[in-house]
């Protein structure tokens, strides 16, 4: 037969599940202010659509960076206070920090996908010539 739960397990239940629900609302959130998030009701963009947008609109544009950080945590900031934490509680939660680290994750993620994108297997490579220069003897016709 389970044991009566005690108040202070109540307590901490109801703790782990009030932080639970702001970490999913703070990943929710992160996941739709990335550059590529998708708004509510809005269908996901497709892999191809998201290499554009990021190299169209943030790959070498530092500008671009700085205000979607800046959007972002102003954003979370204030979904934060909607959900009744004081401000306090939300500077110490560093936004920026936290803001800064998904852009960052965000931007390896999508240059890791067109470095992929971009490589030309070696299977491909196995057809063409060997330029002179690769060949240690100087190729065909050339010097030793």
């Amino acid at each position: 037969m389970p044991q009566p739960q005690t108040f202070v397990d109540w307590t901490e239940e109801m703790i782990d599940s009030a932080v639970q629900s702001l970490a999913d609302d703070v990943d929710m959130l992160m996941d739709t202010l990335a550059p590529d998030g998708r708004p509510y009701g809005q269908e996901p963009m497709g892999e191809r659509e998201k290499l554009q947008k990021y190299e169209a609109e943030y790959r070498g544009n530092p500008d671009a960076w700085s205000n979607l950080i800046r959007t972002q945590v102003a954003a979370l900031n204030e979904r934060l206070q909607s959900r009744g934490l004081p401000q306090d509680k939300i500077l110490s939660g560093h936004l920026y920090n936290a803001v800064i680290a998904q852009a960052v994750k965000y931007s390896a993620g999508m240059e890791r996908k067109i470095q992929k994108r971009d490589e030309v297997p070696a299977s491909a490579m196995s057809g063409l010539p060997i330029p002179p220069e690769e060949v240690e003897d100087g190729g065909p016709g050339q010097p030793a």
